[in-house]
């Protein structure tokens, strides 16, 4: 007895040492990601095909796999139609099309032996389920070059949705499309709807943007399949209808603006087999910023952009960032214009930077939505440098009880800048200093040296350098 427990002791060891060898894992599992509740199907020959969104899990690690994809249910798989996607670049890695067409899906495994992935199933022709029968996503993977395979399975299920009428009021459902104009350019993204607004639970359905070589999908005569059109089944008797509308990068990150959908909302029970259409302005409008310049002007830098399309717009916040010859600069708030909320039509603005210097400054806005989500603007850069010794005439004029003085020198210069009442005396001194090159703003508050208030009147001031001199009037009204 003691001999054959060593002879088992010594082929456990041995089988542990070749598992451990060739990087076997055993917990091979697959996490729902993006898990839709219904899968399109009808008997028209249109595919229409749903995507899911899938991570496997304890594969070998650092290791190419090729793979299949199913539906399977009632013991017998159906939906032998996919298409891959990497789902970590968004890139397509295979399909299967129709009977002996296949074209290899292959991935690799990451260091811990996972790998997420987008799976779009397409109905085999003249296949028909039932609202009754609930399926499962299931996957064969086997590492490339090998005839070792593993079959995972879902634990989630979904249900059919039939677009053609007459084959059960359970399990009818409704054709939805999109375009390009109504979800963030959604051309090469991934697309799904949901029947709430609060970003939690699983999406009714959803599918590919098209412009990722899905060519057997198709849709009804009349859509043709053009990049950034989306279309998938959804229930004809959803009590929520469809609230939101929400669109993935290829590495599973969404977009900023995935909104709930104004003009699709309210359509509850679309009837059995028809199709609904959302159009540009009824599909989320993003803050759609069309062009940023700036202009150099006696008031300052004139910054100008304009809008083509807005959603939740609360406005935009103004940075500057002035070259301090480092690698990184730092931006800081100069101002905020106020936005138009939600607009389809395009919208101009502008902002003047009256603080601006000389040098190199580099600008951009923050958009703000009204959640308090943001994004930047690509940024403009400004280059300037006076080339000629002005004293522009203060604003506001009149004024009470504060007015601001600008001048600008082409060089470096000491320079002098006094108030005076109109005989000739003194009231004010507000520059007695050395300034660069660059544009200059003086606030003067109506007080004289001593820092008393004086009466509404006319004053002078006057600016002089070694190089220039300047008079202008201005008028406090109290």
């Amino acid at each position: 007895m003691r001999h054959i427990s060593t002879k088992l002791t010594i082929i456990v060891w041995v089988l542990l040492f070749l598992c451990r060898g060739s990087n076997i894992m055993f917990a091979q599992t697959m996490e729902e990601i993006i898990f839709p509740q219904y899968l399109g199907y009808h008997n028209s020959g249109q595919l229409v095909g749903t995507v899911f969104r899938i991570q496997l899990q304890g594969l070998n690690q650092s290791t190419q796999y090729d793979i299949k994809a199913y539906a399977f249910f009632g013991g017998s798989l159906k939906y032998a139609n996919y298409a891959l996607f990497d789902g970590d670049s968004g890139s397509a890695i295979g399909t299967k099309v129709g009977a002996g067409t296949f074209t290899t899906s292959a991935f690799k495994t990451d260091a811990n032996g996972n790998k997420n992935l987008w799976v779009v199933l397409f109905p085999t022709s003249n296949t028909t389920f039932f609202a009754t029968h609930p399926a499962n996503l299931q996957v064969v993977v086997e590492p490339t070059g090998t005839t070792i395979t593993s079959t995972i399975t879902s634990t989630d299920t979904f249900l059919p949705r039939d677009l053609t009428p007459g084959d059960g009021a359970d399990s009818s459902g409704a054709l939805l499309l999109g375009t390009a104009e109504s979800v963030n350019n959604v051309q090469g993204k991934f697309v799904f709807a949901w029947d709430n607004t609060a970003g939690t639970g699983r999406p009714l359905s959803g599918y590919v943007g098209e412009d990722n070589g899905i060519a057997e999908a198709s849709y009804p005569t009349g859509y043709v399949n053009t990049p950034g059109n989306y279309g998938f089944v959804i229930p004809s008797n959803n009590p929520n209808g469809i609230q939101r509308i929400e669109v993935f990068k290829g590495d599973g990150t969404s977009f900023a603006n995935n909104q709930a959908i104004g003009g699709f909302a309210g359509t509850v029970n679309p009837a059995a087999g028809s199709v609904v259409i959302i159009s540009a302005a009824d599909g989320p409008l993003p803050v759609e910023l069309v062009s940023f310049t700036s202009t150099i002007t006696s008031l300052g830098i004139n910054l100008q952009w304009k809008t083509a399309t807005e959603i939740n717009n609360s406005g935009f916040e103004v940075q500057r960032a002035e070259s301090t010859g480092k690698s990184s600069t730092q931006f800081i708030r100069i101002g905020f214009v106020q936005g138009n909320g939600n607009s389809n039509s395009p919208k101009s603005y502008s902002f003047v930077d009256e603080n601006y210097i000389s040098g190199q400054a580099v600008y951009r806005l923050k958009q703000i939505d009204n959640d308090g989500s943001y994004k930047y603007s690509t940024s403009v850069t400004v280059n300037y440098t006076p080339t000629k010794y002005e004293l522009s005439q203060n604003y506001s004029n009149p004024f009470n009880p504060v007015t601001t003085i600008k001048f600008q020198l082409p060089d470096v210069q000491h320079v002098i800048l006094n108030i005076y009442n109109i005989l000739g005396e003194r009231v004010k001194s507000l520059v007695n200093d050395n300034y660069n090159s660059g544009n200059y703003s003086i606030q003067w508050d109506a007080t004289n040296d001593l820092g008393n208030k004086v009466s509404s009147r006319i004053y002078l001031y006057r600016i002089q350098t070694t190089k220039f001199t300047q008079v202008h009037k201005m008028l406090l009204l109290k």
